[in-house]
């Protein structure tokens, strides 16, 4: 046969050399190869690696910003409107520096009280002047005595005293009465608790926390200060009112005023380090006063005078988006895409129902799928922020267009190009994920996204035409309305927002699931082709019968065209009664057999009655010709981008089938000799999902249905169910997971349609005479018409 793919050959070949040199090398048998290769097997490393890099690279997209940032200076006037790219927090030190000044003034300061502190003060008193007296009673005081003993009788009483008062204390013998005098006023005053003024940090303290050490108390009692006697203010300490006071002349009385105000102390005496303590406390209780920047917040106005609050800000936005605050967002990010993939995809081979087996192209396509919808998500906002809402910002809000980007449009994608649901669903919890971390964790996108995604994704599955998508695209805008319209009236609830943005930002979501929809159908053939998936909407393609294989093969292989239509037909109906992708086993059963186009007349369908080649050639040559037409039908498919799914329908719907007919030519040319029953059958492989099983099962109930000469009800149902048997003792359906009640339904859906296909017809009754004979009346007429004239 010739070859009908040469360069599918040659990259073979290729690479076939490539892994033969790379063996020759013997990385596998050394130890690191070895190790490797143990790591790949256990923990699967490659996929590890591959899902650590795609982490990294979704981090720094999500994280990238467009717009560049301005360098303005103090009294600058701004080019322009400029906006804040995202949103942030910034700290007012200004009104921070405010609120730890009035936490310290909050805090009442510490005093320990010491109610026995005038106790010592009284006995110095009484040994002071009772020592002078007896100095003076033994009659040898003189002038350098009396001014030697000052010292002394202020060391006893603790405190000094002018020469003056020493004088006057002298004159007047250090009387029991001045004594009694200062003893009683300094009594009286002690019993109030004093404290020195000159202590406080600040002027503006009220209360006072007081610990009376006397009875050992921990805990502090307020006071406030105006209860207090300030030792510094004298107009507290009243000495005119106590008993004997008026007996002495003015000048004793002033000598008595000033010596008593000299003995004054303070039983309150200010702890500092607690106070400290308590200050430190509430300055560390204080939070720092911040400034939220919103997303698309308006910065500076086109003219506006820049002040240093804007230089501010503009300084924390290039500092977010350069250097180690960049570099920490990027790896935090990365770290947690990491943990949720691996999480995800752990669920879903260990905990799925079917435990799905996630191919390397499946996670390629959801990474391709979700880095290209964040860049449009990105591209969309950036241009409708910077052209549309400019113009409308008094009118429609920013949230409009927020919900306005096609959010959608990845799990409607994920929907198209994957075929595990449950992969579809993590997906769009995943891609939901990341696009509010991009939008600055907003909780309604992500709740809105994953209820619009689940719905969008499910309107796509399995869709038998194109405007299913856009349905799907309406469903999921209505979805995202319907959400946003709760999430708004559960805000306003607590905030005052107005129903008219909320009605806005309703009308966006339900425009983005359309959006999402239009740009779904934009990309898929581009993913398509890039990936070489078939998705419904290629399959929707491919179903149209004027496709250029369908027309080659009507032109050069009636037969086998209409084979396949009556085999599509079958397929159909029987999918759907078993809830299996319907519109894949008709595309597949439309290109089963393509592979007969070249070589048609070897086909019993093609033949011209009394033209057969296979007489004229070995049984052994026949089975050749006819297993041929697999591997021709998958290259054909190849070569044109069918796709893999009917690729390898056409590979799998003969299975290991016996070609009895040849075979049994063969025993009876070499005498029933030894024949091996194994080179007369297709090499398979067997059925490996159900739409294949169907087509196997359809396409040999077609075939053997054309060959009865009268096909009646009896023999097409017994003929039915006698292939589905057979192929099923045969072992052909044993690696396809259809069940024994779908099998029964596929029975009783294939009889039904082949008897709709063969139908008996009615026998017309044959005019009396026959058109022979009704020929010369013709001419007969005629040649009366003639005569007359």
């Amino acid at each position: 046969m010739k070859n009908k793919n040469p360069n599918r050959n040659k990259y073979l070949s290729y690479s076939h050399s490539l892994f033969r040199w790379v063996e020759d090398l013997g990385f596998s048998q050394s130890f690191f190869g070895r190790f490797v290769s143990y790591l790949e097997g256990k923990l699967g490393v490659k996929r590890l690696l591959g899902v650590i890099l795609f982490s990294f690279v979704i981090s720094i997209f999500i994280n990238f910003e467009m717009g560049g940032t301005y360098k303005l200076k103090e009294g600058q006037l701004a080019p322009g409107e400029i906006k804040s790219p995202m949103s942030f927090s910034i700290v007012d030190e200004k009104l921070t520096q405010i609120e730890l000044i009035e936490a310290e003034n909050s805090m009442s300061p510490v005093f320990d009280y010491y109610p026995q502190a005038y106790v010592k003060l009284f006995k110095d008193l009484n040994a002071a002047f009772s020592n002078m007296r007896d100095f003076l009673s033994r009659g040898q005081a003189n002038a350098e005595s009396l001014y030697n003993r000052k010292s002394k009788f202020e060391s006893l009483l603790g405190s000094e005293v002018s020469q003056d008062l020493f004088d006057w204390l002298i004159e007047n013998q250090f009387s029991f009465q001045i004594e009694n005098i200062i003893f009683r006023s300094l009594s009286v005053w002690s019993k109030q608790m004093i404290y020195d003024s000159s202590s406080l940090l600040s002027d503006k303290i009220e209360n006072v926390s007081v610990k009376n050490r006397g009875r050992g108390e921990s805990t502090a009692t307020t006071y406030s200060l105006e209860s207090l006697v300030d030792l510094r203010k004298k107009k507290n300490f009243k000495i005119e009112t106590m008993r004997g006071y008026d007996r002495f002349s003015e000048r004793s009385k002033n000598n008595i005023k000033l010596m008593t105000y000299s003995l004054l102390v303070p039983n309150l005496i200010f702890n500092l380090a607690e106070s400290q303590e308590k200050i430190k406390k509430a300055r560390a209780a204080v939070e720092p006063i911040k400034i939220s920047v919103k997303r698309n917040q308006l910065i500076l106005s086109k003219d506006e005078v820049v002040k240093p609050s804007h230089i501010k800000i503009l300084n924390q936005i290039r500092k977010i988006k350069s250097g180690p605050q960049m570099f920490l967002r990027i790896l935090f990010s990365a770290l947690f895409f990491f943990t949720i993939i691996v999480v995800f995809l752990s669920y879903v081979k260990r905990f799925t129902v079917n435990k799905v087996n996630i191919k390397p192209k499946e996670l390629a396509i959801m990474g391709a799928v979700a880095l290209v919808s964040l860049g449009i998500v990105k591209l969309f906002l950036f241009i409708t922020e910077a052209s549309f809402y400019n113009l409308t910002g008094q009118v429609i809000p920013s949230s409009f267009f927020l919900y306005l980007t096609p959010l959608a449009m990845a799990p409607m994608l994920a929907g198209l190009l994957l075929s595990s649901g449950e992969l579809v669903w993590l997906f769009t919890l995943f891609f939901m994920t990341a696009l509010s971390l991009m939008l600055d964790f907003n909780f309604s996108i992500f709740v809105m996204g994953i209820s619009a995604g689940v719905a969008a994704a499910r309107g796509v599955f399995s869709c038998e035409k194109r405007n299913d998508v856009y349905f799907a695209g309406i469903r999921s805008g209505l979805i995202a309305a319907i959400v946003v319209l709760f999430i708004g009236l559960l805000e306003r609830v607590q905030v005052a927002v107005p129903m008219t943005d909320i009605l806005w930002t309703c009308l966006g979501a339900f425009l983005g699931g359309i959006f999402s929809a239009m740009f779904t159908l934009t990309l898929i053939p581009v993913l398509e082709s890039f990936f070489n998936c078939t998705t419904d909407v290629k399959l929707l393609e491919l179903s149209n019968l004027s496709h250029p294989l369908m027309k080659e093969m009507i032109m050069k292989s009636p037969g086998t065209y209409h084979h396949a239509l009556a085999v599509g037909n079958m397929v159909e109906e029987a999918a759907n009664k078993i809830e299996a992708n319907a519109l894949l086993a008709k595309v597949m059963a439309y290109y089963h057999d393509i592979g007969k186009i070249e070589h048609s007349h070897y086909f019993i369908e093609n033949q011209r009655p009394g033209l057969n080649p296979h007489e004229e050639i070995s049984p052994y040559m026949s089975k050749t010709v006819i297993i041929a037409h697999v591997k021709d039908g998958a290259e054909l498919a190849i070569k044109h981008k069918l796709g893999r799914p009917i690729v390898d329908g056409i590979l799998q719907h003969h299975g290991t089938t016996l070609i009895s007919y040849f075979y049994n030519k063969a025993l009876q040319q070499s005498g029933y000799g030894d024949v091996e029953e194994v080179e007369f059958r297709y090499p398979g492989p067997k059925p490996q999902f159900k739409e294949a099983a169907l087509v196997m099962l359809a396409d040999s109930i077609e075939a053997a249905a054309r060959s009865i000469e009268e096909p009646t009800p009896p023999k097409l149902t017994a003929l039915v169910q006698s292939i589905i048997q057979s192929k099923f003792i045969d072992g052909q359906l044993n690696e396809c997971n259809l069940t024994f009640k779908e099998l029964s339904l596929i029975e009783e859906t294939f009889k039904k349609t082949i008897l709709n296909i063969y139908h008996h017809r009615i026998d017309y009754p044959e005019r009396e005479n026959k058109k022979s004979e009704s020929m010369p009346d013709v001419l007969n007429f005629k040649k009366k018409k003639t005569t007359k004239k």
